[in-house]
């Protein structure tokens, strides 16, 4: 008890210390030592007053309640999967959690909903939320597969041509229902048989890659998505140094790379684990190696760091005396006013572990200003017989999509996705035709736009 209150004091103090010299930097509320023992943690979902965690070796889901520290239940599931992206809450309040090859719904007790085995698809399924609609599925095969949340139906599955090497660190993030970007670590490489790629892609009734990007002798690829921003990024392997952390700007049909982000700096090494979205700011866990060894066997330490949306650094929490402290897997509260942390701890290389939680008051964000386009959009001729014009204004150039619909809700047609107009009078002209050419019967249909926090649903009538 008298060790562990003493590592306790060190950590207090060294994180404090390191809060007070920044500015606009977040609080420490508490730290605790979990009352189990774990060598890794996949992830971390909080939920109310309670925070649910993934295990590896041994492998469980626990529930931890965030006011007293205990354990309510932990159940084991039986295989590793993905590090991250391997359990999620649901629209419904509920989690899922893959389980090597199969796909888990369990309720906040720890009840089975159901099970979806999709061995076929892959041996690691890796699992996103950012759809409302469906559970996004990616296998270490680049097979992704959607999911009904309410009783794991099988909506859709497609191969994706993103060239996995059947291993793990693959996943993939819903932007719509027919958007999505692909994470692969890939056989390619120059000085090293790896490569990292971000791929987009467009589901019609096949798969179509709209475009990717690729960065050689980079591995286990981490990434999440802001709009039309994506964050990207990977460990770089010759010489083994730091994480580099892309930022690309999604232009529809082709991409732009904003900007490249060294996330330790010189004489640093430092390792993303996780990737998190605070109203539009970045927090990013990272693991930073002490000493000269590449495998961090001289110890390793936390950093928490938060970049605003232009990638300008806000704040940063650094513990550097307790070595071998490594934070595995962090969430925000519901109301993100807090950030929860768990972490393993060992006082030598090779253990014994101890599992930590630290609790994190946060700061407002103060983010980059979001302009919203003046939109007066109007559809004319309507009802119209061989093509219709869609005509708005914008004054700034935020990015906006306008998507067709019939009557059933299903996409007709893609007119623009994420593209950044110059300020004034746009127009768009639909020709009756669907995404692959066809000439769409008559009827009534829906058009959709959406730019920054403007959304619209005009009717159209189609005539023969």
């Amino acid at each position: 008890m008298r060790t562990r209150n003493y590592l306790l004091v060190i950590l207090w103090i060294t994180i404090i210390v390191s809060l007070a010299a920044q500015n606009g930097a977040p609080q420490i509320v508490d730290v605790d030592q979990l009352p189990f023992s774990v060598e890794m943690v996949s992830d971390a979902v909080v939920m109310g007053n309670f925070c649910y965690i993934k295990t590896l070796w041994p492998f469980y889901i626990i529930k931890v309640d965030l006011l007293t520290k205990e354990v309510i239940w932990q159940q084991p599931h039986s295989a590793n999967g993905d590090l991250g992206h391997s359990l999620v809450k649901t629209p419904d309040g509920n989690l899922c959690y893959s389980d090597g090859s199969e796909i888990v719904k369990i309720t906040p007790s720890g009840d089975t909903c159901w099970t979806r085995d999709l061995s076929s698809y892959g041996d690691f399924i890796s699992i996103s939320n950012t759809s409302d609609n469906f559970l996004t599925c990616y296998s270490n095969y680049s097979n992704l597969i959607l999911l009904n949340y309410e009783n794991g139906v099988i909506l859709g599955n497609w191969a994706i041509p993103a060239g996995g090497d059947h291993c793990a660190y693959h996943f993939a993030i819903a932007s719509s229902d027919s958007i999505f970007y692909c994470f692969d670590n890939t056989l390619c490489g120059t000085t090293s048989n790896t490569a990292i790629r971000l791929t987009k892609v467009q589901i019609n009734t096949v798969a179509e890659v709209i475009w990717s990007f690729e960065v050689p002798n980079l591995a286990e690829p981490v990434g999440l998505v802001d709009d039309d921003i994506i964050y990207f990024g990977g460990i770089q392997l010759d010489p083994w140094v730091n994480s580099l952390l892309y930022k690309i700007e999604d232009r529809g049909d082709n991409y732009q790379l904003i900007s490249t982000t060294d996330m330790a700096g010189p004489d640093t090494t430092a390792h993303i684990r996780h990737l998190l979205l605070n109203n539009h700011q970045l927090l990013i866990s990272c693991l930073v190696i002490l000493g000269d060894d590449p495998n961090g066997q001289d110890g390793t330490a936390l950093s928490m760091f938060c970049y605003n949306q232009s990638m300008n650094l806000v704040w940063q929490i650094s513990q550097n005396i307790l070595p071998f402290f490594v934070t595995q897997a962090v969430d925000l509260s519901q109301d993100a006013t807090k950030l929860y942390a768990v972490a393993v701890y060992r006082p030598a290389f090779s253990g014994p572990d101890t599992t930590w939680l630290t609790e994190i008051s946060l700061p407002t964000p103060v983010t980059d200003p979001v302009l919203t386009p003046n939109i007066n959009d109007v559809c004319y001729p309507n009802p119209f017989r061989n093509s219709t014009t869609i005509k708005f204004e914008v004054n700034s150039p935020a990015s906006t999509s306008i998507t067709v619909y019939n009557i059933k809700g299903q996409v007709v047609r893609h007119l623009v996705q994420s593209q950044k107009f110059n300020p004034g009078e746009q127009t768009i002209i639909w020709d009756g035709q669907d995404d692959r050419g066809r000439t769409v019967p008559a009827g009534i249909y829906f058009y959709k736009m959406t730019s920054a926090c403007f959304s619209s649903v005009r009717k159209m009538i189609l005539l023969k």
